[in-house]
């Protein structure tokens, strides 16, 4: 039987690598829930790791208007771009 964190972590590389450029995504980090910042934004560009190609940072386009870059690992992906 798998353990929480290795479920996690598969889930997370599944989002991730589905992760490209137009989708609509959800803010999963823990800070979020004590400030009053942005959760939903579209993904405007997704930096790989040049060794093993899986995507690990965002740049986002929060709904707020303002523009950040975090990492996939704490990103959800909500809606598919088509």
């Amino acid at each position: 039987m798998e353990s929480w964190r290795a479920r996690s972590r598969k889930t997370r590389s599944i989002e991730g690598d589905k992760m490209k450029k137009g989708d609509l995504i959800k803010f999963n980090g823990s800070w979020a829930e004590a400030a009053d910042l942005p959760r939903v934004g579209i993904v405007m560009n997704v930096m790989f790791n040049g060794r093993t190609k899986k995507p690990v940072s965002a740049n986002i386009f929060w709904e707020n208007g303002t523009t950040g870059n975090l990492l996939v690992k704490h990103l959800e992906v909500i809606n598919e771009s088509r």
